[in-house]
């Protein structure tokens, strides 16, 4: 799945393109609006996840040309949260709207919509603390359902798997790991 990125804020462009690389996708960078419609007419593109503040051409006109042409699902991630420009956003062709913030409340809450599920359980964030991100969802797209769970380790920790589910292991694997199986 190739997952546009365009935004000229670069460490957030990077950010979210290695964590998404990091969970099997290949992520397609672009620094500015004319870059992004250059990716979309050049590469097959699955998703496209846009800032509306850009150089060249801002997300909006991004968006309204990549309508004209094109049904990838459109999701605008920007400093701009007044109502107004969520509104405008959704408009113009994008099909949802989240705001740059230190939280990821609205993965968490939109995140089954477009075939993510969040793979950080509410256990391990009492433990470190970190809010959901990201970087803590996997693209499943298969409208199945999946138990998460962190379970604590150590060097003698045994991890029971199930026998009967399809399951996958991930983690730091020094203190915990993220245990995910499909019911």
């Amino acid at each position: 799945m190739n997952i546009l990125i365009a935004d000229d804020e670069a460490e957030i462009a990077d950010l979210i393109a290695m964590h998404l690389e990091k969970e099997g996708y290949y992520p397609i960078v672009a620094a500015d609006g004319a870059e992004a419609l250059r990716a979309i007419q050049t590469q097959q593109i699955d998703l496209a996840i846009l800032d509306i503040m850009m150089p060249k051409l801002d997300g909006l006109e991004v968006t309204r040309q990549i309508r004209e042409q094109h049904r990838m699902p459109i999701i605008f991630v920007s400093a701009k949260a007044s109502d107004l420009d969520k509104i405008t956003g959704l408009v113009i062709g994008a099909d949802d709207y989240m705001t740059k913030a230190p939280e990821g409340k609205w993965l968490k809450k939109h995140a089954s919509k477009y075939g993510f599920i969040l793979r950080y359980p509410k256990d391990k964030t009492a433990i470190t603390g970190i809010q959901y991100e990201p970087w803590h969802f996997r693209y499943v797209m298969d409208g199945k359902r999946y138990k998460i769970a962190y379970v604590p380790i150590n060097s003698k920790t045994t991890i029971r798997v199930p026998k009967d589910h399809r399951y996958e292991i991930s983690g730091n694997n020094v203190d915990g790991i993220i245990m995910t199986v499909m019911l």
